[in-house]
């Protein structure tokens, strides 16, 4: 039989107040940490990214006005779902208890979409502003003599990662956020007349993308004290085109599962080596990511 439209608004009160609860709950969002939030319109994204700013100068007669690489590329808004089907007459049977656990575990899922994404970002080495996928060999513009730099170092380990606060990009649709929703159950509705089922589900619109490639440095060396100081080096190392520096610093290392003992051997140990101090205590904050490998 049919859900009624009372029934069904219950189901989707009581639904949506269980999502919207779990939303805002403690599941794991540690990769937030080295995101830029950003909104879009219909339009996509396009960051303002900029190069060949230079410094400042001397005031001699006029100013020196200088020309700026800004990279042209968009970054598209995708929809992102999940969505469930359940018998309008289980659904019937007890309409809060099942509109709380499928809000719930909806919510659950919305959010792991989220890190999943944002983290597929760093392992699937997406193409970033230059055209060029995050990590590997980046100019600033194609003029002779522009700098290039390789935030990619190869070795023979699971990857770590050096980020910081503008690592990746997680851009949601501007006035849009993540929401709950019920379909069908009425009579007058598809699923409720030809399948005699009611459809939970939540959307969003969002983009995950890599941020400034510059922000990012990959290592498959073997985490040793010399290897981190060496990454974290040429990440202070890298420059614009116009030859100045860009003051880019690691804030987090970020790595997997495989990595997790040596790096917490590494900066959160005070002493090392039979009893000598650690110089390497606290000098980044460590991020252990489960999902970070296969």
């Amino acid at each position: 039989m049919p859900l009624s439209q009372a029934q069904v608004d219950e189901l989707r009160v009581t639904g949506t107040s269980a999502f919207e609860t779990t939303l805002s709950q403690a599941v794991d969002e540690t990769y937030k940490l080295f995101t830029m939030q950003e909104s879009f319109g219909s339009e996509g994204y396009v960051p303002l990214m900029l190069s060949g700013i230079g410094a400042g100068q001397e005031w001699v007669d006029k100013r020196i006005m200088h020309d700026v690489t800004e990279y042209g590329i968009k970054y598209e808004g995708k929809v992102y779902e999940n969505s469930i089907k359940r018998k309008n007459t289980a659904v019937a049977d007890s309409i809060v208890a099942t509109a709380s656990k499928v809000g719930a575990e909806l919510a659950k899922d919305a959010r792991q979409d989220s890190a999943l994404r944002a983290l597929n970002v760093l392992k699937a080495n997406i193409k970033g502003f230059d055209q060029e996928s995050l990590f590997g060999t980046h100019t600033y513009s194609a003029a002779a003599g522009a700098p290039s730099f390789n935030n990619d170092i190869e070795g023979p380990n699971f990857p770590w990662y050096l980020l910081n606060d503008y690592s990746l990009i997680e851009a949601t649709r501007t006035d849009e956020n993540t929401t709950f929703a019920v379909n069908g159950g009425t009579p007058d509705s598809y699923l409720g007349f030809h399948e005699d089922k009611v459809a939970m589900g939540w959307r969003h619109r969002k983009i995950f993308a890599p941020a400034f490639w510059a922000n990012s440095v990959r290592s498959c060396a073997p985490l040793t004290s010399a290897n981190l100081r060496a990454a974290m080096n040429l990440q202070t190392k890298f420059k614009n085109d116009a030859g100045k520096r860009l003051g880019t610093k690691a804030k987090y290392l970020v790595v997997g599962t495989s990595n997790a003992a040596a790096a917490e051997a590494l900066i959160k140990a005070a002493l090392i080596d039979g009893g000598n101090t650690n110089l390497d205590l606290g000098r980044l904050q460590l991020v252990v990511l489960d999902d970070l490998e296969d």
